[in-house]
C-alpha cells in the first residue's frame, strides 16, 4: 500500500491523496492521526480513511508528513459511521472530523517569525511597531503571530510584517504542535531496600542533626500510600525542595515522575441492589426488555414521569458489563447528567465516565484514551458521545428520546442524535433502548408498525401518584382582575402554602432573560439587534440588551441615547423576572434560576441542582432545563407560566413539543407521596394539547397528532430535507434562491416549498432564504432526491455570481 485517502477537517467534499514515505510504509494503518501539507505551506492534521496500492488518477501527490500515535485513534467501525453521517446528512466528511474530534487532536500549522542574518540593531530605519516585532525576536528568536499579537497588544500586526518580509530582515515558517500534554506529577516513594532497623537509625541521626529531614521522613513513615505527591508532601511538612533532595540523595527516598488523570475519580460504590428492589411493574418491563430484544434491535420504554426508568437502566447496565461490553448512555442535556452520574457512579465506580461539552481539551483526550482502551465501561454523554471510539458496544440508552435537543442544528453535520444511535448500535450489533414518558412520534409510530419494541411502564414507583393539573384561563383572570403581574392569585397562593409546608416550587418560563423585548412608548419602536432580524432581549442584572442569535450585546445607556430612558416599557417576561419578583413577593424564600444565562461557567449547573436537590433552594425558575428528567424528592408545586408561547409556534411539531414539555414538567411534581399539584397558565384553556394533559389520554393526543401529520405530508409518515441559502446580500440571495428553484422543481419527487425566508430573515449579517422538501420515506427516492440537490448545490456554486452563496442541508429537520 503506497498511498492513502486523507481526511481533513474541511467543508470540501471528498478525501486526498497522499504518498506514504520509504519509512512510514507498513505502519499507517485506517484511522491513524497523520500530518500532511495542504496548499503551499499549511500544515493540518487529518485522518487516515483509505489506504490502496495506485494512485485514483494521474497526478502528483505530497508525502505524509508524520504518524502523530502510537496507533490508530478511530476504530475502523467508527470511520464507517462517519461515513454514513457524512452521506446520509449530506454534508462533507471534514464536517464530520470536525465535530468528532476534540479539539486538542485538530492540529494546524501556524506562521511564526524569525529575524534573517540580515538584521542588525540601529543599522535600519524602522517604525515604532516594527523596531517593538524585531527587538522581541531577538530575545525569544522565533515567535508565532499570536503571541506577536499578544505582546505587543496590536491585533492585526500584518502590515509591518510585510514591511520586514519585503526588506528581507525577517523571515517565516510553519510551526506545528500537539496541543495534548499529559499531566506530569512528581511522586515520592520509600526506598524498598531500607529496611525498619536502617530507617531507625538513620531518623535517631537526623533528629540529632537535620530536624527538618527527620520531620519529612516521619510524615513520610506514617504515610498508608505507597506514594504521593511532592507538592502536598511539602505543605504538610512545611518543607523545602533541599530538605527532600537532601533524602533523594541519602536515598531513603525515590522522586518520580508520574502521569496523573485529570478526570476525577470516585471511590467505591454504595448501592446495593438487594436494598433497591424492583416494584412489580419494572420486574415486568425488565423482562419485556430482554425478551423484546432476541427479535428487535430497538425497544421503546414509554414510562410514565417517576415510574423509575432509570432503576431498569442500572440493571440492563450490569449484565451488559458481565458480558465485558460497554454501555453508552445518551442524555440529551448536560444539566441532567448531575444527578444520573451519582447514581451510576455509585453502583459501577470508575468504571462510569462522563462526556459533554463541558469538559476541557485535555479532559475531552482522556475520556477518548479510556473508551479506547475500554477502561470506560459506561459512557453518559450529550449527543457527541456517538463520536467516542467505542471497541466493545453492546448497548445503547438514549434516555429522554423524544428531546429536541437530540438534533444538532447548526454547524453540520446537522444530524439527530437518536436516529444516529441507532445506526451505531447496528454496526457494532449492539441493542438500544428508547426511554421517555413522551414518545416522539416517529418513535411511537415505529412501535405501532412493529419496527421497535413497545414496553409500557403506567404506574410510578413507590406510592408515589400522579399529581393533580389544573388550567387557569388567562383571559378571564385578568378581565376579574386575579392577576399580580404575571401571576394568578390562584398561583401565588399554592406557592406561599407550599412554603409554608417546606415543599419545593418549580416555576417554568421557556424564555430566559428579564423580558422578550423593550419598547419605547412615546416612538411605539423596539430596539433591534444590528445583525439579526430579531429583537434585543433585556437582561436587567447587567443593564444589557441582547440577541440570543450573535451575541450582540449592549447597554440600555448605549441603546438609550436616542431615546428617554424612562420611556423605556419591558414587554412580556423571562425567567430573570421570573426570579426577581419571587424575591420580592417571597423575601424568607430561597430562590435560583436555571437556565443558559447562569450555567455557562463550568459545573454551575451541578451546584444549582445539588442545592435544589438538598434543600437548600425553595423555588427553583427555570427554561425547558427544568422539564427534563430530574428527580427532586420534594418538589409539591410545579406552574407553566405562559404555555400560549409553546402552542402557538410556526412550527409541524409545535403540538408534540408544547405537549412533551407540559407532560415532562409536570411529571416533576408529587414524586414521594406529596400532594402533587401542576398548574397552567394559558389564554387557550380549550386547546387540544391542555385537554389531552388534563384528561392524561397520551395516546389519544399521538392518535389525534399522526392523523394530522399524514394528511399534510409531515414525519412519520414523509421524510423532509430543508435546503438553506445565505448570502450577505438579499438580492444575490433571492436571485439565487430563484436559480435553484428552477433547476429543482421539475426534477425533485415529492413536494417542494418554498423559496422562503424563515422566522428570522437575517442572522449575523447573512440573509437567509429556505426550501422543504416533503418526500416518500422508501430509501431509493431520498438517494435519488439527495443527488439531485447536491448536483444542483454544485452547478449554483460555480457560478460566479453565486461564488460566495452558502447552501446546506438539513435532513429531517
Amino acid at each position: 500500500m503506497n498511498y492513502v485517502e486523507v481526511i481533513l477537517p474541511f467543508a470540501l467534499d471528498g478525501t486526498f491523496t497522499y504518498g506514504i514515505p520509504q519509512h512510514l510504509l507498513g505502519k499507517v494503518t485506517l484511522g491513524h492521526r497523520v500530518l500532511v501539507q495542504f496548499g503551499k505551506k499549511r500544515i493540518y492534521t487529518g485522518i487516515v480513511a483509505e489506504l490502496q496500492a495506485e494512485k485514483k488518477g494521474d497526478f502528483k501527490v505530497k508525502p505524509l508528513l508524520a504518524i502523530l500515535d502510537e496507533q490508530a485513534i478511530i476504530p475502523e467501525k467508527l470511520l464507517y459511521f462517519w461515513h454514513w453521517m457524512h452521506k446520509y446528512y449530506m454534508c462533507p466528511i471534514g464536517d464530520v472530523m470536525r465535530a468528532a474530534l476534540p479539539s486538542a487532536f485538530k492540529l494546524s500549522s501556524e506562521s511564526v517569525f524569525s529575524l534573517t542574518d540580515k538584521f542588525e540593531v540601529d543599522k535600519f530605519k524602522l517604525s515604532n511597531t516594527e523596531f517593538q516585532i524585531c527587538e522581541m525576536l531577538l530575545e525569544k528568536k522565533v515567535l508565532a503571530l499570536s503571541e506577536l499579537e499578544s505582546k505587543t497588544g496590536i491585533k492585526n500586526l500584518w502590515q509591518p510584517l510585510q514591511n520586514l518580509l519585503k526588506r528581507d530582515l525577517i523571515k517565516t515558517g510553519e510551526s506545528v504542535q500537539e496541543k495534548y500534554k499529559p499531566k506530569i506529577e512528581k511522586r515520592i516513594k520509600l526506598d524498598e531496600t531500607y529496611d525498619e532497623e536502617s530507617l531507625s537509625e538513620l531518623l535517631n541521626h537526623l533528629e540529632k542533626r537535620a530536624h527538618k529531614q527527620a520531620e519529612l521522613l516521619n510524615l513520610i513513615l506514617h504515610k498508608s500510600e505507597k506514594d504521593f505527591a511532592q507538592q502536598d508532601l511539602l505543605k504538610e511538612a512545611d518543607a523545602t525542595l533541599s530538605s527532600l533532595r537532601s533524602l533523594e540523595k541519602k536515598g531513603v527516598i525515590e522522586i518520580f515522575e508520574k502521569k496523573i488523570d485529570r478526570l476525577a475519580l470516585f471511590e467505591g460504590t454504595s448501592f446495593e441492589p438487594e436494598s433497591h428492589p424492583f416494584s412489580e411493574a419494572q420486574q415486568l418491563a425488565f423482562e419485556q426488555i430482554n425478551t423484546a430484544w432476541k427479535n428487535h434491535q430497538v425497544c421503546l420504554l414509554h414510562g410514565i414521569t417517576g415510574s423509575g426508568k432509570t432503576h431498569i437502566y442500572i440493571e440492563l447496565i450490569a449484565e451488559m458489563l458481565k458480558a465485558d461490553k460497554q454501555v453508552l448512555y445518551l442524555l440529551p442535556e448536560i444539566a441532567l447528567t448531575t444527578q444520573i452520574i451519582k447514581k451510576l457512579q455509585s453502583v459501577f465506580g470508575n468504571k462510569v465516565g462522563v462526556y459533554h461539552s463541558g469538559f476541557n481539551d485535555a479532559e475531552r483526550v482522556e475520556i477518548w484514551q479510556k473508551v479506547q482502551n475500554s477502561e470506560y465501561k459506561v459512557i453518559l454523554a450529550a449527543r457527541s458521545g456517538l463520536f467516542l471510539p467505542f471497541t466493545e458496544l453492546g448497548l445503547v440508552i438514549v434516555d429522554e428520546e423524544h428531546d429536541s435537543s437530540y438534533k444538532q442544528f447548526d454547524p453540520a453535520p446537522r444530524y439527530q442524535a437518536r436516529d444516529a444511535a441507532i445506526y451505531l448500535a447496528g454496526i457494532h450489533q449492539a441493542k438500544v433502548l428508547l426511554g421517555t414518558a413522551t414518545p416522539s412520534l416517529e418513535s411511537y409510530e415505529n412501535a405501532l408498525n412493529g419496527k421497535f419494541a413497545y414496553i409500557e411502564l403506567k404506574v410510578r414507583f413507590g406510592e408515589g401518584q400522579l399529581p393533580e393539573i389544573k388550567v387557569l384561563d388567562l383571559k378571564r383572570l385578568y378581565k376579574r382582575k386575579e392577576m399580580t403581574s404575571y401571576f394568578s392569585n390562584y398561583l401565588l397562593e399554592q406557592i406561599e402554602q407550599r412554603l409554608e409546608r417546606k415543599e419545593q416550587v418549580i416555576l417554568f418560563q421557556n424564555k430566559r432573560g428579564y423580558a422578550p423585548y423593550v419598547r419605547f412608548k412615546e416612538s411605539n419602536e423596539v430596539p433591534m439587534c444590528p445583525n439579526c432580524d430579531v429583537s434585543l432581549t433585556y437582561h436587567r442584572l447587567n443593564a444589557d440588551l441582547r440577541c440570543h442569535y450573535c451575541g450582540f450585546k449592549a447597554t440600555v445607556e448605549q441603546i438609550c441615547k436616542r431615546y428617554d430612558a424612562n420611556d423605556m416599557q419591558v414587554v412580556n417576561f423571562g425567567t430573570e423576572q421570573v426570579e426577581d419578583e419571587m424575591r420580592k413577593r417571597f423575601p424568607t424564600a430561597r430562590v435560583e434560576r436555571l437556565d443558559l444565562d447562569n450555567t455557562r461557567r463550568k459545573n454551575a449547573h451541578a451546584e444549582i441542582i445539588r442545592k435544589f436537590e438538598q434543600g437548600e433552594t425553595d423555588i427553583l425558575v427555570g427554561t425547558q432545563m427544568v422539564t427534563k428528567g430530574l428527580d427532586f424528592d420534594a418538589v409539591a408545586l410545579v406552574a407553566v407560566l405562559q404555555a400560549d408561547h409553546l402552542l402557538k409556534l410556526p412550527d409541524f411539531r409545535s403540538a408534540e413539543r408544547a405537549f412533551q414539555l407540559m407532560e415532562q414538567v409536570s411529571g416533576r411534581a408529587g414524586r414521594r407521596n406529596k400532594d402533587g399539584r401542576v398548574i397552567i397558565q394559558t389564554t387557550m384553556p380549550d386547546h387540544f394539547v391542555i385537554q389531552t394533559l388534563i384528561s392524561r389520554g397520551t395516546k389519544a393526543f399521538y392518535k389525534t397528532e399522526l392523523q394530522q401529520r399524514k394528511v399534510f405530508y409531515y414525519p412519520p409518515y414523509y421524510r423532509l430535507i430543508k435546503i438553506g441559502l445565505k448570502h450577505k446580500k438579499s438580492p444575490v440571495l433571492w436571485q439565487a434562491a430563484n436559480a435553484l428553484d428552477q433547476i429543482l422543481r421539475p426534477r425533485l419527487k415529492g413536494h417542494l416549498l418554498g423559496p422562503a425566508p424563515p422566522m428570522v430573515g437575517r442572522i449575523k449579517n447573512q440573509y437567509l432564504a429556505d426550501f422543504l422538501l416533503k418526500a416518500p420515506k422508501d430509501p431509493a427516492t431520498m438517494a435519488a432526491n439527495k443527488r439531485v440537490l447536491i448536483a444542483a448545490s454544485n452547478h449554483l456554486q460555480k457560478q460566479k455570481n453565486f461564488a460566495s452563496l452558502n447552501i446546506y442541508f438539513d435532513v429531517d429537520p
